[in-house]
C-alpha cells in the first residue's frame, strides 16, 4: 500500500515540474504587447466603446495590451466613463494634458513599448471602426 502512496506522490510532483516548464516556455514566446495611446476631449459617445473593444480583441488574439488616456480638457463625462473603465481593467492609464504639451506626453506615454497604436477620439470619425489589427 505504500508504494501506492510513493507512486501518487511522484506523479504529482512530476505534474507540478510539467506545468511550470509549459509555462515557462509560454511566455517566452508570448507575443508582443500592444500599447493604445487614446487622445480625448469631450469624447463621453466613443471612449468606452474604443477600450472594451481593445481589451476584447487583445484577449481575444492572446496578446498583453494597455491603454493611456490622454483627456486634452473634457467637460462632458468622458474623465468619469474611464474611471469607472478603471477598475474594470487596471492597465488602464489616464492622464491630463493641456493641447500643447500633448505631442511630447504622447511620445513619452509609448516610449518604452514595441508597438504603440494612437487613437485621436477628438476627431469624430474614429471610435465606430475596429482600428485594432490582428494580424501583425
Amino acid at each position: 500500500m505504500e508504494w501506492v502512496l510513493w507512486g501518487m506522490a511522484l506523479y504529482g510532483s512530476l505534474w507540478l515540474l510539467l506545468v511550470a516548464f509549459a509555462r515557462a516556455m509560454l511566455l517566452r514566446f508570448e507575443p508582443a504587447g500592444t500599447h493604445l495611446v487614446v487622445v480625448t476631449r469631450n469624447s463621453q459617445g466613443c471612449v468606452e466603446w474604443v477600450v472594451r473593444s481593445f481589451f476584447f480583441w487583445s484577449w481575444l488574439s492572446g496578446r498583453s495590451c494597455q491603454i493611456i488616456c490622454l483627456d486634452t480638457g473634457s467637460s462632458d463625462d468622458t474623465l468619469i466613463i474611464l474611471k469607472r473603465l478603471k477598475h474594470r481593467y487596471p492597465w488602464i492609464r489616464i492622464r491630463s494634458v493641456r493641447e500643447h504639451q500633448l505631442a511630447d506626453r504622447m511620445a513619452e506615454e509609448g516610449a518604452d513599448a514595441e508597438r504603440v497604436v494612437v487613437m485621436d477620439l477628438r476627431n469624430r470619425q474614429y471610435g465606430w471602426e475596429i482600428p485594432f489589427d490582428l494580424q501583425g
